[in-house]
């Protein structure tokens, strides 16, 4: 397990690169369609995804070093599961708001 987070932290970090960026959902996309929504983020606010991105690899290589440790361990399956559905998060998101 402490070989998949490294992997799976790769392909979360990779995952916009492989697919191409998430820009939002198409208003018309929903059963209701949104026009003019009363809030929307700027693009700089996710620029925090990069540091992100960073620190969840580094978590993971770091966590190469720990084996067996039974602190770390009890959080690879979780982060394993958080880090795979990350990784899939923008092509599914991509193809429905849904």
């Amino acid at each position: 397990m402490r070989y998949l987070i490294p992997l799976l932290a790769l392909a979360f970090a990779a995952s916009p690169l492989l697919t191409g960026s998430f820009g939002g959902f198409d208003p018309n996309a929903f059963p209701v369609p949104q026009q003019d929504p009363p809030v929307t983020p700027e693009g700089y606010a996710f620029s925090i995804w990069g540091l992100i991105y960073l620190a969840l690899i580094a978590h993971g290589l770091i966590g190469l070093r720990r084996g067996d440790d039974p602190d770390w361990a009890r959080t690879r399956a979780p982060l394993a599961l958080s880090l795979a559905v990350g990784a899939i998060w923008i092509p599914v998101a991509k193809a429905s708001p849904l």
